[in-house]
């Protein structure tokens, strides 16, 4: 039996809206698939074991895309919009090159109008977007213009549910923020989260909304930002422009299908502390039946490949 706790409430104390599963089994024991702030309560009174909602710090302790901020590209905001796609990934493969030398680019104080290494990425992002090459299905909607992608949405982030979960592995540290996003690419017929699939207009969130929710779960003690669904990776752009509106930034957690192209990836690099990959299929016929997905193996090894260099990977 699965009893469902919706929750919509905002306060002080708490941040948490959506709906969160509890599975009684025959035996009386009690299954969590995600233990949510909002159901402490319950679990205490079905006398589950505190442990589960234990606080423990982030494997990682200062989050990175905030550097990039600091990192002046060069150019200037009055002219980013006439520059080619082509130059501007060769100054963001600059930028990522020399990201840790501290002689770069860098400043503290960067002059107004002037393009942030964060700013580029939004702006390449955007331009994946308008012609659709966010994920390897490259519908090309133009989802800048309203047109629907393949992942059900346009270029607005929707936002399904949010609150601390605890249960969410050593790395991300507890309680994690997560931030569940609709849209996804593929069709699993044993997905987890079905609903998460089909975008609502009613949660279409604005990015100063949503930043000033995950400030204010790092004001009351979450240890990260988890990004997941649905999936997150079709709301790139979105998820890019709302933290760069944030004040108190937290590590950056992405749990997803990674079945980006391999320029929404090299996006991802410097923004992203903790990855957590899925790889679900161990061939293409099964991906083809299942998840209604072609060259699934090509795809995940090679993004796999891409990370290989990156700290925090958990496959």
């Amino acid at each position: 039996m699965t009893t469902e706790k919706p929750v919509s409430t905002m306060n002080s104390a708490n941040i948490q809206k959506g709906i969160f599963k509890i599975n009684l089994q025959p035996n009386g024991s009690i299954v969590v698939p995600d233990v949510a702030e909002s159901l402490i309560p319950l679990l205490r009174m079905a006398g589950a074991d505190e442990s589960l909602w234990q606080k423990h710090p982030c494997v990682v302790s200062v989050p990175s895309f905030p550097l990039l901020r600091q990192i002046d590209t060069g150019l200037n905001t009055s002219r980013l919009k006439n520059i080619s796609t082509t130059n501007l990934w060769k100054i963001h493969k600059t930028g990522m090159e020399h990201l840790n030398q501290s002689q770069f680019f860098k400043s503290q104080n960067i002059p107004e109008n002037t393009v942030n290494l964060l700013d580029l990425k939004i702006e390449l992002a955007t331009r994946l977007l308008s012609s659709c090459t966010i994920c390897e299905r490259r519908c090309k909607a133009d989802r800048i213009k309203g047109e629907i992608g393949f992942c059900g949405l346009t270029d607005a982030v929707q936002v399904s549910a949010y609150s601390n979960l605890y249960n969410e592995g050593p790395l991300v540290g507890a309680p994690t923020f997560a931030i569940f996003v609709r849209g996804c690419s593929l069709r699993c017929s044993f997905c987890y989260r079905p609903q998460e699939r089909e975008a609502k207009i009613s949660d279409k969130m604005l990015p100063e909304e949503l930043s000033n929710i995950l400030d204010n779960a790092s004001i009351q003690g979450a240890r990260s930002w988890h990004f997941l669904g649905g999936n997150p990776d079709e709301s790139l752009p979105s998820i890019l422009r709302v933290l760069s509106l944030t004040k108190y930034p937290l590590p950056i957690i992405w749990n997803s299908a990674l079945m980006l192209t391999p320029e929404s990836i090299e996006l991802l690099k410097g923004i992203v502390d903790i990855w957590l990959p899925d790889f679900k299929f161990g061939q293409n016929s099964c991906a083809r039946d299942i998840a209604c997905i072609d060259d699934y193996i090509k795809i995940i090894t090679r993004n796999l490949a891409i990370l290989r260099n990156e700290k925090n990977v958990v496959v």
